[in-house]
């Protein structure tokens, strides 16, 4: 019998030939390899694939089997959740009722903005001061430019 691994024998290296007969470019034209014999297999019984030294064939569920029952348990617990909390809200609104107190009003949802409302002020504001070096307001500037402007369109009147 032959060296099983007479590829890996560091002492010689495969010649071409056997290379090429090892590893055809046909798989087709390669010589029969190790394949049992009719006789061995005539008077023997179709082995299992656990006798023939196969792993049993896998199921392969996709493994999520388990995920929906999950969620489904989860938007359950959810729903329980909100209706027992509505049940006792609604039962403490009853019982205060009943007893004459007043429930507590809810506050209104805060706004998107928060808008400030401040006090009236006590007293008007001051007066601005007046412009330095004796420079005209801005009123008083206004003024000015639009009674020039009134008298130059007099002017361009025609008559």
């Amino acid at each position: 019998m032959a060296s099983p691994a007479w590829a890996q024998d560091a002492t010689s290296t495969p010649s071409p030939k056997e290379l090429w007969n090892a590893y055809p470019l046909a798989p087709e034209d390669a010589p029969a390899t190790a394949t049992p014999s009719e006789a061995a297999t005539e008077g023997a019984a179709t082995p299992t694939p656990r006798q023939a030294g196969a792993a049993p064939p896998v199921k392969d569920d996709g493994g999520t089997g388990w995920v929906i029952p999950v969620i489904v348990a989860a938007l359950l617990a959810f729903g329980l959740g909100l209706s027992i909390g509505r049940r006792r809200r609604r039962e403490r609104l009853e019982a205060a009722e009943a007893a004459g107190d007043s429930p507590a009003v809810e506050p209104p949802a805060p706004k998107r903005f928060q808008w400030r409302d401040y006090p009236e002020p006590a007293r008007p504001a001051p007066p601005p001061p007046p412009p330095p070096n004796g420079a005209p307001t801005f009123k008083a500037a206004l003024r000015e430019q639009r009674a020039a402007a009134s008298k130059r369109a007099k002017q361009e009147e025609p008559h």
